[in-house]
């Protein structure tokens, strides 16, 4: 316990070497680059699936203990291109792959918040959503 709390004095290095804190303190304008990062990966993989845009949005941090927050971000938003695809059926599916594409519908979009990625991560996140989306609409 000695050792977290000692991290936790130096608020610079509690944030890199904590990833929940290094998400919650990310700056904007290195989020809506990674949503952009993120969105071109998707179309490269699912562009004839989904209309991708990013817009700007909240993500949500809290629960339990923590009081629940609004932070500003970008999120990369995917619209259905067609009426195959059922969006609720979708997100379950993401949410079943392995790994898990954690995901939110919101405005008949299903919206990605690249807060929770690492850049690393977004290939691998554009080929699950492709053949989860792809699955579903045969």
């Amino acid at each position: 316990l000695e050792a977290t709390l000692r991290l936790y004095l130096d608020q610079d290095q509690a944030r890199d070497a904590v990833p929940t804190l290094s998400m919650i303190c990310a700056d904007p304008g290195e989020l809506a680059a990674k949503a952009k990062s993120l969105a071109a990966a998707i179309r490269r993989e699912a562009g004839e699936l989904f209309e991708v845009r990013v817009a700007p949005g909240a993500s949500r941090v809290g629960g339990g203990a923590f009081p629940e927050r609004d932070l500003p971000t970008s999120l990369v938003s995917l619209t259905p291109r067609g009426d195959t695809l059922g969006l609720d059926m979708l997100r379950q599916r993401l949410l079943d792959t392995d790994p898990p594409l954690v995901c939110r519908l919101e405005q008949d979009c299903l919206r990605l918040d690249p807060r929770t990625l690492a850049r690393d991560e977004f290939p691998l996140a554009a080929r699950v959503l492709a053949r989860a989306a792809r699955d579903i609409s045969r």
